[in-house]
């Protein structure tokens, strides 16, 4: 009877550990792409992750995030300051954890400009001009 007990506990353990299984590391982040108005503003980016701890940061002019670091899931505020590019700008939020990393694009629109190429005077009498503009939207 104590051999059955005892073979009987072997096996339950033996069952117990081959269930164990490491748990593959990783981090995610969503969404993949963050697109601003030319006036700024926050957006969030959800991190998934089952790492103890990361960090954050933001390359591109005007961008930033917060929080800069943490450990676990977490909800992180990507903000832009209002644009005064007269082209888009590009930037990327980078978690890292170790050596695993999560990217998310970031672009933010031009603000809007009008280019009048030439200095024209127009007379007091009138007449026909022709200007050149140029203009982004």
């Amino acid at each position: 009877m104590k051999k059955i007990t005892r073979l009987m506990v072997i096996a339950a353990t033996l069952l117990f550990l081959s269930g164990c299984k490491p748990e593959v590391p990783f981090i995610e982040a969503s969404p993949a792409t963050v697109i601003f108005p030319q006036e700024g503003g926050t957006q969030s980016v959800s991190l998934s992750t089952n790492s103890m701890s990361w960090t954050a940061s933001v390359s591109g002019k005007g961008f930033s995030v917060s929080p800069a670091s943490g450990a676990g899931n977490a909800s992180l505020q990507l903000t832009a300051a209002a644009s005064t590019s007269s082209s888009d700008q590009t930037g990327t939020l980078t978690i890292k954890s170790g050596t695993m990393q999560a990217s998310v694009a970031i672009t933010q629109s031009a603000r809007n400009t009008l280019i009048v190429n030439g200095a024209n005077a127009v007379e007091a009498s009138g007449g026909t001009y022709t200007l050149t503009l140029q203009y982004n939207t």
